[in-house]
């Protein structure tokens, strides 16, 4: 089949899937598929790839994770470099709740950036989400060192994002490691939506520190911003406040010079 052939069968399907014509979908690309045999051939590596990912896409839409999960890795056998099927799987994986495989496969889609296989700007986006997604859910299970390595790979892979900047500087944070914590907020205080929290954040460090000096002094900074902090920013100020509270009276100088 030719290549423009399959792109023409390609977008049939998605207007098919567009109107909710899921079993039109799914005939067209069994079709095809049903007619490539070992004793006649009729698509390339490519075409194959392209055909079962669009029919796990199908699958995908409506929620049939194990049906799809199976169109993926056909995919990938025919042609490992499709990235895009590999994305797809991923979320497959984490839909049927198997974040250990979703891991290892994201682990897979690494090598291929690293191999330099051109990658657009929104999948590499949606790869970045998945390794954040991974990281909140290392995080809830309190496994705080996988998270930061998830949290990381995102990092590398968007393109100035300060929510998942803020993420790895909590990260370090949780895991005790307040000097990277404290580069990593040192910097996001550029950003005007990372403002309020960073410097909460670093007040609050250096009170764990026992640095009350620097403690009061990021209050004071915070107190004279006259923007206002988010709603989600809101909690965390109102409980720096009441460590500043108890500092007074302050040491005359600080503990750490």
């Amino acid at each position: 089949m030719a290549y423009s052939q399959t792109t023409e069968l390609i977008e049939q399907v998605k207007l098919y899937v567009s109107v909710g014509r899921y079993e039109a979908a799914e005939s067209s690309l069994r079709a095809t598929i049903n007619q490539d045999t070992p004793q006649n051939l009729k698509l390339t590596d490519a075409e194959r790839a392209r055909c079962h990912h669009m029919l796990g896409y199908v699958y995908h839409q409506q929620s049939q994770f194990d049906r799809a999960n199976e169109q993926y890795s056909l995919a990938l056998k025919a042609d490992p470099t499709h990235v895009e099927s590999l994305l797809c799987w991923l979320v497959v994986l984490c839909d049927l709740g198997d974040y250990h495989k979703a891991a290892k496969m994201m682990g897979e889609v690494d090598m291929q950036i690293d191999k330099g296989h051109g990658l657009s700007y929104q999948t590499l986006s949606r790869l970045a989400h998945l390794h954040e997604s991974a990281g909140d859910h290392y995080n809830q299970c309190g496994l705080h060192h996988r998270a930061l390595t998830e949290y990381q790979s995102a990092d590398q892979l968007s393109v100035q994002s300060p929510g998942i900047k803020m993420k790895v500087a909590e990260s370090f944070m949780e895991l005790g490691s307040y000097q990277r914590a404290k580069k990593e907020l040192t910097d996001l205080l550029r950003h005007e939506e990372c403002y309020h929290r960073s410097l909460c954040l670093l007040g609050l460090i250096a009170y764990e520190e026992g640095d009350y000096v620097s403690c009061d002094s990021y209050w004071q900074q915070l107190k004279s911003k006259t923007s206002v902090p988010s709603k989600s920013d809101q909690p965390l100020v109102d409980a720096y406040k009441d460590v500043v509270r108890y500092l007074r009276p302050l040491p005359t100088h600080s503990p750490h010079p």
